[in-house]
């Protein structure tokens, strides 16, 4: 008896998501947050979209105005380099961890401390966390009869931190591969036309 083979399609269309947001409920998911609201600020201002590129390599530091909802993005020499609205998020930061702060908040780039928040889930209480350190976490999973791993390396500290998003609603949109290409690649034929041997 032949075994049907399953594409790269039939495991995207397999997580919707509604199977999606299950597996991110999972109790494996869960982390605590023991950083500060400045390493928060620090942190988004580092995913931001830049106006010009190169700014994500200079900015050092940044101020946050409360009256306009406008964030000043500056070298290191307070030079301002790029204007921005505030996002929802950063506002919720400032709400939640900086609401004692008086007039405008500056945060400083330096100031990001290395390690914010863990993990919770330990291998040794679930047996399926393939790994559990840093910032990712590594769960394995049977679809289609096929051993699988998911990968969570969230973008942000707060995620997944029970206290911290209890009065955020958190949207959820879904990237899959396949809406991007269907193409497989081949590296020989990217190879020649590239001129490489």
């Amino acid at each position: 008896m032949r075994h049907r083979q399953f594409s790269l399609p039939d495991f995207c269309n397999h997580f919707t998501e509604e199977r999606i947001r299950t597996l991110l409920l999972r109790p494996e998911m869960k982390r605590e947050y023991f950083g500060h609201g400045e390493s928060l600020l620090i942190e988004s201002i580092n995913r931001m979209s830049f106006f010009e590129t190169g700014n994500y390599l200079l900015w050092e530091k940044a101020t946050f105005f409360k009256s306009s909802g406008k964030v000043v993005i500056e070298n290191k020499n307070d030079d301002p380099l790029e204007n921005h609205s505030a996002t929802a998020y950063q506002n919720w930061v400032i709400e939640t961890f900086l609401s004692d702060s008086v007039g405008d908040i500056r945060v400083e780039k330096k100031n990001l401390e290395g390690k914010l928040a863990q993990w919770l889930a330990r291998p040794d209480n679930f047996s399926n966390i393939v790994s559990c350190g840093g910032e990712a976490l590594i769960l394995s999973d049977n679809v289609f009869g096929k051993n699988i791993v998911y990968r969570f390396h969230p973008f942000s500290s707060a995620l997944f931190c029970d206290r911290l998003l209890a009065n955020l609603h958190v949207r959820l949109k879904i990237n899959k591969v396949t809406d991007y290409s269907t193409q497989q690649y081949d590296p020989i034929s990217a190879n020649r036309s590239s001129g490489k041997d």
